[in-house]
């Protein structure tokens, strides 16, 4: 009976229901422990850290995600695709890959540290903190793909058990570093050493289910390169925004301005999970079906993000008045840049499309787009606004990716060729 009810939905909706349940109901739950240990994090650094602290330890992991978009970012695209059409031995191969890629991108730390060095005050907190980045990094980004490979095998449970290991160790971890080791430096290398641990232990579950298994062509992986120029664009102006501020206005703005991300962050977070789960059926779905579905399918979901922006714009005020209430001043910020979420989420799920299926010219027009806007944003609205050129970068910038990819979306799938 229970059979029968699933194939009937899924006849109607046109749409896997088992699939679908199956996955957001795992993915839900990473959701959820994600949110709660991220709760928990932001607790303990907004009531045990000063906001110098914190903003220097935001500033550092800002050029750890700047600089990651140079170790190779579309091999990411890559080897989702490819274990979803049961190409498993991509898994090793693209690591191999990534790993020169990991070194030249971990070199670039090195600069900052004698920048810190060569100043007249050295401040040894952040030059040890850039040591460890410079360390421990390359290993973490060539071993990027486990999380990817459970979801590209649909293996739903796997990912939840290994979302809890990643979660606990690195909460242990900060306990650590916070309450007994009390240190910047210390701090910084606790998160990674909890990146580092997590990356091997699961890259060595994994891999050897790879060993033998089909490799991709060589140009499959040349795609991976056409889309890392316009990926290292692009995501360029998504992580300047922390060290811009850093150099204008200090690192205690870069502190307010992160708590004022938190929280639409974390609705940003949930909705993306929910269109990566949706990604490898988005790989194999046929022109006609993008034409008929995808935009009734994108219209509800702008509406669910709607919702949950309502619901943070009355209830931001109150949850920092109980969580954190040393940073009050992040609560205007934050309801401002909620407003964008319908938005970025949007475009993410377009981006998601194009992807998944090959689009590389959309993708590059896409991408280089964002990074234009974006960037042009932040140079023109922080020096003159300060910390609100940044949250004015954020709407404005979301609104324009958006538009233009529904734009692309339009021209690639809903015109007719003749």
């Amino acid at each position: 009976m229970i059979n029968f009810l699933l194939d009937s939905v899924s006849e109607k909706l046109n749409l896997d229901v088992r699939y679908f349940a199956k996955g957001t109901f795992y993915f839900s739950l990473i959701q959820v422990l994600s949110i709660f240990v991220g709760l928990v994090l932001s607790i303990i650094y907004a009531n045990y850290l000063s906001t110098t602290v914190f903003g220097q330890y935001n500033f550092i992991f800002s050029f750890v995600s700047l600089f990651s978009i140079f170790a190779y970012p579309g091999l990411n695209i890559v080897v989702a695709k490819a274990i979803a059409q049961k190409k498993e031995g991509v898994f090793i191969e693209a690591s191999k890959k990534a790993f020169p890629w990991g070194i030249i991108s971990s070199s670039f730390f090195l600069p900052l540290i004698f920048y810190y060095l060569l100043k007249d005050h050295v401040d040894w907190q952040i030059v040890l903190g850039f040591g460890f980045c410079f360390l421990l990094s390359p290993i973490i980004w060539t071993l990027r793909f486990n999380d990817l490979y459970f979801a590209s095998k649909k293996m739903f449970k796997q990912a939840f058990y290994s979302s809890i290991f990643q979660k606990i160790i690195n909460l242990t971890f900060v306990f650590l570093a916070v309450f007994y080791l009390k240190s910047l430096s210390w701090l910084v290398f606790s998160v990674l050493l909890s990146a580092f641990i997590s990356a091997i232990l699961f890259f060595l579950y994994i891999a050897p289910k790879t060993v033998g298994k089909k490799v991709p062509k060589s140009s499959e992986f040349a795609i991976a390169k056409k889309i890392n120029t316009t990926l290292i664009l692009s995501q360029l102006a998504f992580y300047l925004d922390k060290i811009i501020l850093g150099r204008f206005l200090g690192f205690e703005a870069i502190a307010i301005y992160s708590f004022a991300l938190l929280a639409p962050e974390q609705i940003k977070f949930f909705f993306k999970t929910i269109i990566t789960t949706s990604q490898p059926k988005l790989a194999v779905l046929s022109r006609k079906r993008v034409r008929e579905d995808f935009l009734k399918k994108t219209f509800y979901l702008m509406i669910l993000v709607i919702l949950a922006t309502l619901l943070y714009w009355f209830m931001g005020p109150f949850i920092f008045k109980i969580f954190f209430p040393f940073y009050s001043q992040s609560i205007f910020p934050s309801r401002i840049i909620s407003l964008s979420l319908p938005f970025l989420i949007v475009g993410f799920l377009f981006t998601a499309l194009f992807e998944n299926q090959g689009k590389t010219k959309a993708i590059n027009i896409l991408y280089t787009v964002n990074y234009v806007s974006r960037i042009t944003l932040l140079i023109l609205l922080i020096p003159r606004f300060g910390l609100f050129g940044a949250v004015f970068s954020h709407v404005i910038g979301r609104i324009l990716g958006a538009l233009f990819a529904f734009i692309i979306f339009r021209k690639t799938y809903l015109i007719t060729r003749k």
